[in-house]
């Protein structure tokens, strides 16, 4: 058996050149599937799912070994004079994906990337709503040199998932979806200590300062909220707008919106969920933006003005493009407001303070933040692929992505040796020698 190496193996490494090249020769068909599935435009799969993923294949390929090597621990004690330790990275084993259908080759790919990289075997469960774009990325990831022990995939089927998690044993489960499906997966997983990386859903806000560009703001937040037809866990579902330039910011909005590209719906059940959750909040004193948005079909992002912060909208029940805009007499009360929501994923400010997050508010936004924070930003920054997504109570555990998501895919153990010179204690020293430790601790230490 060849010696273990922690950092990923050459094989490893030319699989993951061979798959994103391949994955760039066959980009065109994979975004007519996904059109073909989801009603995705193949111009908004190529820079929102396409690009991604390619940029994080590249990343890994130059950044995989640095990230997961071998490294020693500085710092021994006095008393461990004669001994080395080194944190290796291992592989976690047999490791389940349950991969959703919003961003069917983005997540995928990228969580795929991160398993096989870092030693594991792979188990793919796909969405049964998008099959043929997904089974396309794992016979392009298959037709790249991994053979069926290192991946496999199971029907994609709704109780595929469930099936998998109840009959097969896994090392280490990832699982991309709702909130409440994620909670039974934690609760199963919990019987047998298996640990997990769980990416839910997001419910966040995008603040909107005093001193906010509102253009910035607006192109940014309709932009967010609108693409992929409102299916992004990371999207705002409430903009929380200082009054001061409320009226700035709905103007502003109202020309983005119109300047947006029409909507395909991909899921009809979340476009009837987010249309009841926008008709209840006009009818409890929300006005639309627009009229024309109590139209069942009508082709945009939905916006209700002055929506009710304890309803459905501005607590982000939905998944789809409505976003609930609330006004606030000043910053403060904005930063209060977003704080009082409980689930926090991506969270936007728009300011033109560049150091605001060294600010007070700031720092109180940073501490209850889930994985990120975008200043004059939505969605862009989380293109970066060093950038982990991390979900923060409802929204998940683990990371996902970058550095951290990558060694998740791996344990770390500690390997010590010791100089035969050395010897352990067989017997506790005199009382004199004890009484010289001691002092010399104290004067060492203290």
């Amino acid at each position: 058996m060849p010696a273990f190496q922690s950092s990923p193996s050459p094989d490893n490494l030319q699989w993951l050149k061979r798959f994103r090249k391949a994955i760039a020769h066959e980009a065109r068909e994979l975004s007519a599937l996904v059109q073909t599935e989801l009603g995705k435009p193949p111009f908004e799969t190529l820079t929102s799912e396409l690009i991604p993923l390619l940029s994080a294949c590249r990343w890994h390929e130059r950044n995989a070994t640095r990230v997961l090597r071998t490294r020693r621990l500085p710092g021994q004690s006095m008393w461990q004079c004669g001994q080395s330790h080194r944190l290796h990275r291992v592989p976690r084993g047999h490791v389940a994906l349950i991969t959703p259908w919003n961003y069917p080759l983005q997540i995928l790919g990228i969580q795929l990337v991160q398993a096989i990289v870092a030693g594991n075997t792979v188990v793919v469960k796909p969405s049964e709503r998008c099959p043929q774009s997904q089974q396309k990325l794992l016979e392009i990831a298959r037709d790249a040199g991994l053979p069926h022990e290192r991946l496999s995939w199971t029907p994609a089927t709704r109780g595929a998932g469930a099936h998998l998690l109840q009959n097969e044993h896994f090392d280490h489960v990832v699982f991309t979806g709702s909130t409440a499906v994620g909670r039974d997966i934690a609760q199963h997983l919990a019987g047998s200590m298996t640990p997990s990386t769980l990416e839910l859903s997001g419910s966040d806000s995008a603040l909107v300062l005093a001193d906010a560009t509102p253009a910035l703001a607006a192109a940014a937040i309709g932009y967010a909220s609108a693409i992929n037809a409102g299916s992004t866990c990371m999207a705002p579902r409430r903009a929380l707008v200082t009054s001061s330039v409320r009226a700035a910011f709905i103007a502003e909005l109202t020309r983005a919106i119109s300047t947006n590209p029409p909507l395909d719906r991909y899921s009809q059940a979340d476009h009837a969920g987010s249309m009841r959750a926008a008709r209840q909040a006009v009818e409890h004193g929300g006005h639309w933006l627009d009229p024309a948005m109590d139209q069942d079909r009508y082709p945009s992002l939905r916006v209700v003005l002055d929506a009710p912060a304890d309803g459905p909208l501005a607590r982000g029940e939905h998944f789809g493009p409505a976003l609930a805009v609330i006004s606030c007499p000043d910053d403060q009360t904005v930063v209060s407001a977003h704080l009082a929501c409980d689930q926090h994923l991506a969270t936007s400010v728009f300011t033109t303070r560049r150091n605001w997050i060294n600010t007070p508010a700031g720092s109180a936004v940073l501490r209850h933040a889930g994985g990120m924070v975008t200043l004059n930003d939505c969605l862009i920054p989380a293109a970066h692929p060093a950038a982990p997504l991390t979900g923060r109570g409802p929204s998940g555990w683990g990371a996902s992505g970058g550095a951290e998501g990558l060694r998740s895919m791996t344990r770390p153990v500690v390997v010590s040796s010791t100089s035969r010179w050395l010897r352990t204690p067989l017997a506790p020293p005199s009382l004199r020698m004890q009484k010289v430790l001691g002092q010399f601790i104290a004067r060492w230490y203290g």
